[in-house]
């Protein structure tokens, strides 16, 4: 940007912002500053024609927007306390919101946030439970965006397999979001723990059936060697392998980044995933279920009190892959009642209706 640009109300945020950035000051304290200079251009962008002006105003924004995964991801490799995470997290989701993401419900979010405070944890696991699902949401739409064109053009111009199936990803990584989803996972392993609720962080909830396999890691899984629908515990994964096409559920023995390139592939296929934040914990559950091995067992992830539960299921029908754990619940509406728009005041709501 030149001289005055945006707008000459914007020096003081930009002087405190590159002041700091040279300083030697806390990562989450250049973050605030910076999310108040790109707070400050978003408010000048909306007096802006568009010109040559607007677009070195928009390419600084970017390269702050850039900074800004770099200064979070420095504030999540430190040893984090409940204030630092609850404010980066503040930051974070309106870096995400200046960055045209899901605005309304980035803002939403945004608002919740703002409003948390460690001394209330079921609202902090509320609040995070809810980050995670935005996260989540936006790796979805980014793959529904993306799939088709990027394997049209990766064919077209004879690029690797590999490089093709790991673009989405990429890009996902690349954002503000991967390192939003870090910060909010920290606060949802910490906050059960603080609830002394069980230590499993769930990646994909569902139900999948299939037999029992124990494994040291996933890469160790012979695909080739699998006839039929399988259920795997296992002990390790690096995060970037590629899910085999007979697993329907993996109850993992330690944390993975939600937006893993791991944790994304299993969104994708919709392989049912489940991990362990405590070994102990972990170690107990495979003890329990080693004699099995080989059985046709049943696992059910779910978000609810009882995130994991595995029952034998010799005795019931070998459907292959993976079903939704949501109750459905039938609604029947008379034909003349359905023919026009239904609006209901809540206080005429029952049961009945």
């Amino acid at each position: 940007m030149q001289k005055g640009e945006p707008r000459k109300s914007s020096f003081p945020l930009l002087k405190e912002f590159l002041d700091l950035k040279s300083a030697e000051v806390r990562a989450i304290v250049q973050l605030e500053a910076l999310v108040n200079l790109r707070r400050e251009i978003s408010y000048a962008m909306d007096d802006l024609v568009p010109g040559e002006v607007m677009q070195r105003v928009r390419l600084v924004d970017i390269q702050l927007e850039k900074f800004s995964f770099i200064l979070l991801a420095g504030i999540n490799s430190t040893n984090l306390k409940w204030a630092t995470t609850l404010h980066a997290m503040s930051l974070g989701m309106e870096s995400i919101k200046l960055s045209g993401i899901q605005t309304v419900e980035s803002g939403s979010i945004l608002s919740e946030l703002k409003q948390v405070s460690e001394s209330d944890p079921p609202r902090v696991k509320a609040s995070a439970e809810r980050c995670v699902r935005f996260c989540d949401d936006f790796t979805k739409q980014t793959a529904e965006l993306f799939e088709e064109s990027v394997n049209v053009v990766g064919e077209a111009f004879n690029v690797d397999q590999h490089a093709v199936s790991v673009f989405i990803e990429a890009e996902v990584r690349s954002t503000i979001v991967f390192q939003f989803s870090r910060t909010a996972s920290w606060a949802m392993r910490n906050v059960r723990a603080v609830l002394g609720q069980p230590p499993w962080d769930v990646l994909f909830p569902g139900t999948a059936t299939g037999s029992l396999l124990f494994a040291h890691s996933i890469s160790e899984i012979p695909e080739h060697e699998l006839q039929q629908p399988r259920v795997a515990v296992v002990d390790r994964a690096e995060g970037d392998e590629d899910i085999p096409h007979a697993i329907k559920g993996i109850v993992l023995g330690h944390e993975l980044p939600h937006l893993s390139h791991l944790g994304v592939r299993a969104r994708q296929a919709k392989v049912v995933f489940i991990n362990s934040e405590d070994t102990t914990t972990f170690k107990d559950f495979k003890k329990a279920w080693t004699s099995n091995s080989e059985d046709w067992v049943k696992l059910v992830v779910s978000l609810g009190v009882e995130p994991l539960r595995m029952e034998d299921a010799a005795d019931s029908s070998r459907a292959e892959g993976v079903s939704d754990t949501h109750e459905k619940v039938v609604i029947d509406i008379p034909e003349p009642v359905a023919k026009r728009a239904l609006v209901v005041a809540a206080t005429d709501v029952r049961i009945s209706t």
